[in-house]
């Protein structure tokens, strides 16, 4: 955990004149207090997403991918919280539940381990057509919540926008 609070603070004062910083949580304190409005209570999602907690842009693909780590390790730190990120659009369509998945990619800076989140877009597109094509580069905002599907939860960047 030091390791991962240092490298972002190296990150951090690299990128002093970027206008919206990466946000951390301390991995110690497990509780997620923040309490945020869904797009929906909100008057537009293009004012709601001017509020990033969190934008994965500006860091060190090293540190994209620990921070993203820690996202899947710790959720319930995140929840709620409004994440920017890029990476490869990966495609999944499940035969049996006749449900179509994507999320988005990145990888660490050898490119041989690769993790990503879960998005699903806001309701104005339609699944799949509206998706990107599998691989394709994307750069998206969501907010960072949880769903069941059967008996397992899931993770992903709930009422996401494709950002250039």
């Amino acid at each position: 955990d030091d390791v991962l609070q240092q490298g972002i603070e190296e990150e951090d004062s690299k990128n002093k004149d970027v206008s919206t910083p990466p946000q951390t949580v301390s991995s110690t304190d497990r509780t997620n207090t923040d309490t945020k409005k869904t797009p929906a209570e909100t008057s537009t999602r293009e004012n709601y997403y001017q509020n990033i907690d969190i934008d994965l842009t500006v860091l060190s693909s090293t540190m994209v991918y620990s921070q993203v780590y820690d996202i899947m390790v710790a959720p319930d730190l995140y929840f709620g919280k409004v994440i920017k990120m890029e990476g490869t659009c990966a495609r999944y369509y499940d035969k049996v539940t006749d449900n179509h998945y994507f999320a988005c990619v990145i990888q660490d800076a050898t490119a041989c381990c690769s993790t990503g989140i879960e998005f699903v877009l806001a309701d104005h597109y339609k699944s799949p057509d509206d998706y990107p094509e599998e691989n394709a580069k994307i750069c998206l905002i969501g907010v960072f919540d949880s769903f069941m599907d059967g008996d397992y939860l899931f993770c992903a960047l709930r009422d996401a926008v494709i950002v250039n």
